[in-house]
């Protein structure tokens, strides 16, 4: 995509120039600040060669209150609108607000080879994209701990390996195992006796010769007994522990999947709840998305996704938006959302990062610049809007995708606005400098 140039100059040119401009700051006499008068307005001659004349304002008391009806006579603006008068605005703004910044002279920005575009427009087709990272499917996934201390007897599988519900991964030799499988073989026992005597009894009692009260008691002592075996049955079951053969504990993958983490060996001396293994399906992960607060609006549960990941440029994952969070995030201002994609063959690996794009209902076009545009001041995406000659506007955007060396605009930028594309950094280290105090705020 080629961007219509308004100006533009060799790069070796406006490296020469950049250096001259902060020399030529750096010797600025200073003299020239007597009797200057900014109640007045009265202007002065810029000095040569620097982007900013700032040296003439002395009076301004920039760390106080800003008041509103504030002028400065040095960048003819209100204080209020200046970033270099007051560089501790930047913070406070919004997307689509921005704050002035003017050069000492009309042609400075030709001199230091600043150059303007338009933002272009490019079509979204059906859909917005969004920054995603895969992650594993919770719903999905599975952490195995030990469910009694002993001694690791065997330890099966390796990371990476694909396992099937029900597998044996553990054995783990445990005294209370043995103990359990003890109790449960006594109960076995004394159940065939009491078994034996209710059949007894109701032989009796047909025949009338027991009474009603024995086999009634012969009943409560049968369904005890049962009660009693079926009871460390479940327990000898969340143990693994079978009622015949070796009295160790099993542990057995409770779901197809993949080996991700195995943090046991044969031998191992283990206590109870401590991590064994962990599996999880590939089939289906998660790819959890940062949703800006401007298109909350449009991320619904239920909506289809298409997510590309720059390692493997030639597929594509498709799913639908599972969960949607129900807060945003205090400092980044996103909505959290999570996608859930199909993964035939467990290609896509948790921790990729890629580009989603959230199908909507109508197409549209996004306003797109070069990714030089953007400039970046603590981690706030901005761009230098040219409003005329010498005088440039540093206005907060929100950006989207990237690709191809551009950068979506999502808010903040109209199509008819002019936008620093190159050299931009020159404009952005004056307004740093005055946030450390040099321009206006040394005043």
């Amino acid at each position: 995509m080629k961007y219509p140039m308004i100006k533009s100059s060799s790069v070796a040119v406006a490296l020469l120039v950049t250096c001259a401009f902060f020399i030529a700051l750096s010797v600025a006499a200073t003299d020239d600040h007597a009797g200057h008068d900014h109640a007045t307005g009265a202007e002065k001659e810029p000095k040569a060669f620097g982007l900013i004349a700032a040296d003439e304002h002395a009076g301004h008391g920039h760390d106080e209150a800003i008041d509103p009806t504030a002028f400065c006579g040095e960048h003819q603006m209100f204080e209020r609108e200046d970033a270099l008068c007051n560089p501790g605005l930047i913070t406070a703004l919004q997307p689509g607000d921005g704050l002035q910044v003017r050069l000492a002279a009309a042609d400075v920005a030709e001199k230091a080879g600043i150059t303007v575009s338009l933002p272009q427009k490019m079509t979204t087709a059906d859909g917005v994209m969004f920054t995603g990272r895969s992650e594993f499917n919770r719903n999905r996934l599975a952490r195995l701990t030990a469910v009694t201390g002993g001694v690791v007897r065997t330890a099966a599988g390796m990371v990476g390996q694909r396992v099937r519900k029900g597998e044996l991964l553990a054995e783990i030799a445990s005294p209370e195992a043995s103990a359990l499988r003890g109790q449960l073989g006594a109960a076995l026992a004394h159940q065939a006796q009491i078994e034996a005597a209710w059949q007894r009894e109701q032989d009796l009692y047909a025949r009338g010769i027991s009474s009603r009260l024995e086999f009634q008691q012969a009943k409560a002592d049968q369904l005890a007994a049962h009660s009693e075996v079926e009871q460390l049955r479940e327990q000898a079951m969340s143990f693994g522990v079978a009622e015949k053969g070796a009295t160790l504990a099993r542990l057995r993958a409770p779901l197809s999947g993949v080996i991700v983490d195995k943090l046991v060996g044969t031998g191992d001396v283990v206590s109870a709840g401590a991590p064994l293994f962990t599996i999880a399906d590939p089939e289906a992960l998660w790819v959890e998305l940062a949703v800006p607060e401007s298109r909350i609006a449009q991320v619904q549960v239920g909506a289809t996704v298409e997510a590309s990941f720059s390692g493997l440029p030639d597929h594509l994952f498709h799913g639908r938006i599972l969960q949607v969070g129900a807060a945003l995030d205090e400092r980044s201002r996103t909505l959290m959302a999570v996608a859930e994609i199909a993964n035939p063959g467990g290609l896509l690996k948790a921790g990729m990062f890629g580009q989603v794009k959230l199908h909507t209902a109508a197409a549209g076009e996004a306003l797109v610049v070069p990714m030089s545009a953007v400039q970046s001041i603590d981690q706030v995406n901005y761009v230098f809007v040219r409003r005329e000659a010498g005088l440039f506007e540093l206005r907060r955007v929100e950006t989207g995708a990237k690709q191809q060396g551009l950068v979506t605009i999502v808010h903040g930028l109209k199509g008819d606005e002019p936008v620093v594309i190159a050299q931009g950094f020159a404009l952005k280290s004056e307004v740093l400098k005055a946030r450390l105090g040099a321009s206006c705020a040394d005043h």
